[in-house]
């Protein structure tokens, strides 16, 4: 077994552990080892896995087949080390292993990247002094007549694509920003029937009115929330380590891909164009990945406080409608992200209402 000699904290929330072990474990090891190795060398004059060990010794080196035997050893133990010593390890560890030397127990060094230790700062009083009751918003005509020549024009490249795949051509139909008003179909009652059960022009309007109003009032809320977390992150101040942050930015970089398939462009094609690579685009991002990172784990913390957590059946019906509709999802994966979502919109809702939703 792994004795503790020392723990240390490191920056960046890592942790040290100076540990030994027993040479004479390394030792049972290493004749386990030396037969592993035995079985896949080939020699002049023997069969595959037949050469004497000790011609086998002398061949790879009693040094290697000792580091072969640490390493080894070191896989079996270190997750019950870290139990062992209430670790809360995260990713790989990074592992240096000392001189090895007859007889004497092996010194080793593990450098791990644990969970931060957050401590809340008064979330519900930062929230006090953000979220406000979000005022009625306002639709000008403006804005109204704005979305509904929009709509006309999609209205028109959709009824340009019809018809060129009737006709048997390739489907080619003019961007929006180049549409001239006058182009667009007329607002009239037939219309507005084809986009939905819409029974009238101010049947139609009033719907798109109420949906201005709706993301206006989103908009406002999500200015809240943005300013709630930002002053969140700063008052906890919470020593990330590098794994979290990677994380976080495989994530940010996942969710680009995305965006960018539904446009038709693939990642590799994005970054020759601008003229960058994957790092440069970490770089960018590295402050906000930070933050969002740091975030994730406040809200985490103050769900789990606050006993903010997602029905399972909920998430599971959700994870249900993703995988049959991609079914090339993975059903862990995406349990998690609506696990999450859930659970920071549950905790979301109790700081700006002030209690559970039901």
């Amino acid at each position: 077994m792994l004795k503790l000699i020392k723990k240390e904290k490191l920056p960046n929330s890592r942790i040290k552990l100076i540990a030994s072990l027993p040479f004479d474990e390394v030792s049972k090891e290493y004749d386990r080892q030396l037969e592993e190795v035995r079985k896949n060398a080939t020699f002049d004059g023997f069969r595959k896995g037949h050469a004497p060990k000790e011609l086998v010794e002398k061949e790879y080196g009693k040094s290697y087949i000792m580091n072969l035997a640490t390493k080894a050893l070191l896989e079996k133990l270190y997750p019950s080390f870290i139990v062992e010593q209430k670790v809360d390890a995260l990713g790989a560890p990074e592992i240096k292993i000392g001189e090895i030397s007859e007889g004497e127990d092996v010194e080793v060094e593990i450098v791990v990247s644990v969970l931060p230790e957050i401590k809340l700062p008064d979330y519900k009083k930062i929230a006090k002094n953000i979220f406000k009751e979000i005022k009625e918003q306002k639709v000008s005509q403006k804005e109204l007549d704005d979305v509904l020549l929009h709509i006309r024009k999609q209205k028109l490249q959709s009824m340009q694509w019809e018809k060129q795949m009737k006709e048997g051509k390739e489907p080619k139909v003019k961007p929006i920003s180049e549409i001239k008003d006058e182009e667009a179909p007329e607002l009239d009652d037939e219309f507005v029937k084809t986009l939905g059960d819409f029974k009238s022009v101010a049947d139609f309007e009033k719907h798109i009115k109420e949906n201005i109003k709706k993301e206006k009032e989103f908009k406002e809320l999500e200015k809240q929330r943005i300013e709630f977390a930002e002053k969140l992150v700063e008052e906890a101040n919470i020593d990330l380590p590098q794994v979290l942050i990677d994380a976080e930015l495989e994530r940010m970089l996942r969710q680009m891909e995305a965006d960018l398939a539904q446009a038709g462009i693939t990642l590799e094609i994005y970054l020759s164009q601008v003229k960058q690579t994957k790092q440069d685009l970490f770089k960018q991002w590295d402050e906000g990945a930070k933050k969002r990172a740091a975030l994730q784990l406040l809200l985490n913390e103050i769900a789990q406080k606050e006993k903010l957590t997602p029905k399972k059946e909920d998430v599971q019906k959700e994870v249900d409608a993703i995988v049959s509709q991609y079914p090339q999802a993975n059903r862990e994966a995406a349990f998690d992200f609506v696990y999450t979502q859930k659970s920071n919109e549950a905790v979301f809702e109790f700081l700006q209402n002030g209690k559970k939703a039901k």
